[in-house]
């Protein structure tokens, strides 16, 4: 829609002719598929909102996502093994365990420091997932 359109030229310092020359959501949709050909899993944090939004785009771009993809969510993974009351906030759960990025509510740097979650628990307490 437009507002998403003028947010992500926006956020991005992408040029607006650039965006122009973007292929079409339903090509995008088929080479991200190609591209994730092997892989299965799409991890997050919360990503509830995101696999709900992912959903949608495949929808809009004429294609269902494949039925091996899984979705998990690594703050559910947290809450349930650690017996937290709530789930903790990313950036608080990182902080604490000495997980640095540069920037809050980053996507690449939400990636980062999920990912370090993840690589600092498995080393402690094995696979968790």
């Amino acid at each position: 829609d437009k507002f998403d359109q003028l947010h992500i030229i926006r956020t991005s310092n992408m040029r607006y002719s650039d965006y122009l020359a973007l292929p079409s959501l339903q090509q995008t949709v088929r080479d991200y598929v190609a591209w994730m050909r092997t892989t299965t899993d799409i991890v997050g944090w919360s990503i509830e909102g995101d696999a709900e939004r992912i959903r949608e785009t495949f929808k809009q771009g004429s294609h269902g996502i494949p039925k091996n993809w899984k979705f998990i969510d690594i703050a559910d993974v947290v809450e349930k093994q650690y017996s937290f009351n709530a789930t903790p906030p990313l950036q608080g759960l990182a902080n604490v365990m000495g997980i640095s990025a540069n920037r809050d509510h980053n996507a690449l740097d939400d990636c980062l420091r999920t990912f370090g979650v993840i690589k600092e628990l498995e080393s402690r307490d094995g696979k968790l997932f």
